[in-house]
């Protein structure tokens, strides 16, 4: 698992294993939501249930999903999702009311680059329109060269 911001108003949290994406959750706030203050990450997974707790500054982000169950737990709220659903679109993280909503879907992985330490999660993420949609890319994004939304504005 691995958490690393993709734009300048979304971090990404990325479970894999054995080379195929289990989960990738994409958390939207404001811009740079996620480059202030202290930043803690823990998670894992045990029995099939994925946990994960991140905090960047002030704001915590919560989440418990079950493969094998029709709902995802993100803030504590209740979450359904679609059978084989291994993306979460998170909307509205850093919001004093919590999160305004959450789309799942289903991205195909194969072939794909899941580990950010071996290389960009760019050629994943321009799979869907949905997800680079979601992102916010656009001409601000490319003084940003490390995040994907560089390579996928380059095209």
């Amino acid at each position: 698992m691995a958490s690393l911001p993709v734009s300048s108003s979304v971090l990404a949290t990325i479970v894999w294993a054995e080379s195929e994406l289990v989960l990738l959750v994409l958390w939207r706030g404001e811009r740079e939501w996620h480059s202030t203050g202290p930043r803690r990450e823990s998670g894992g997974g045990r029995n099939g249930m994925i946990t994960a707790t991140l905090q960047y500054g002030d704001l915590n982000l919560d989440l418990q999903f079950d493969p094998a169950d029709a709902h995802a737990t993100v803030q504590g709220r209740k979450v359904p999702v679609a059978a084989r659903s291994n993306v979460l679109l998170v909307d509205g993280v850093d919001s004093r009311t919590g999160f305004s909503s959450v789309k799942a879907l289903t991205l195909d992985s194969r072939g794909a680059n899941l580990d950010p330490r071996k290389g960009s999660l760019a050629p994943l993420l321009g799979r869907s329109s949905e997800v680079v949609s979601f992102l916010r890319c656009d001409e601000a994004e490319r003084r940003f060269s490390a995040m994907p939304c560089h390579d996928l504005t380059k095209r």
